[in-house]
């Protein structure tokens, strides 16, 4: 089974390959999988300073199962999200707020891990208007 920080950690750990500073901004649950993907962005030199560790919430994950063919060729079948299902307490997002405003300052740009899976630069987010 492989075991891989993400798409967020895969650009993270990119960028610091290619010579940037990066920190990762969220939270992980006090669980496995927030421990394996916090080894695997430390060992790819990603800061986590700013990287909460929370009991509320368990780390968002998700599995990609494989199936073997009778002629051994592997098919990789729907992945499989595992989501919190409810909105983070009050005290995490005041903390996730808190965390955002003190590393933003420094920043010129950063992977906005939504949907759309964009990069918002300094030129484009409301944020670094005060530049």
């Amino acid at each position: 089974m492989a075991r891989q920080p993400g798409a967020a950690g895969v650009v993270t750990n990119n960028l610091v390959a290619l010579g940037a500073q990066a920190a990762a901004i969220g939270y992980t649950g006090q669980d496995g999988n927030g421990f394996t993907l916090r080894q695997a962005l430390k060992a790819g030199q990603v800061s986590l300073e700013y990287f909460l560790e929370t009991p509320d919430r368990f780390t968002p994950t998700y599995t990609k199962p494989m199936m073997r063919e009778v002629d051994d060729a592997n098919i990789e079948l729907n992945r499989m999200d595992l989501i919190n299902r409810s909105p983070n307490p009050e005290s995490l997002n005041q903390a996730l707020a808190e965390t955002s405003s003190m590393r933003l300052r420094s920043t010129m740009a950063f992977w906005w891990l939504s949907k759309s899976k964009r990069m918002v630069t300094a030129h484009s987010h409301p944020l670094f208007a005060r530049r």
